[in-house]
């Protein structure tokens, strides 16, 4: 019995495995797409912008203060983006892998 198909199956496994890695890293906006996030349905009670944590940055950060579905108050500090949160929007909570994100 030959063990030539199998050593040929190993090689090729080692070849594809690290670039298949490497193409499943992040994906949009660089969140990482291999792990699994618990999505928390709330509504935004309060939004408050903030300045950027370091005197070298010009991000300006937002504070979005929700009430999750169980009743619990939340606040999530994140980068201002493209979307607009006001209180009274319904919107998930994206956490996993000690980050935390709101999005409509």
């Amino acid at each position: 019995m030959s063990t030539r198909p199998v050593v040929v199956l190993a090689v090729l496994a080692g070849l594809v495995s690290p670039l298949m890695a490497g193409c499943a890293t992040s994906g949009h906006d660089g969140y990482d797409i291999r792990n699994v996030q618990e999505v928390l349905p709330a509504v935004v009670t309060e939004v408050h912008l903030a300045g950027s944590p370091s005197s070298t940055s010009t991000t300006t950060y937002q504070e979005i203060t929700v009430k999750l579905e169980s009743g619990r108050m939340i606040a999530v500090t994140q980068p201002v983006g493209q979307e607009i949160f006001r209180p009274g929007d319904a919107v998930r909570v994206l956490s996993g892998n000690g980050v935390t994100h709101v999005s409509h």
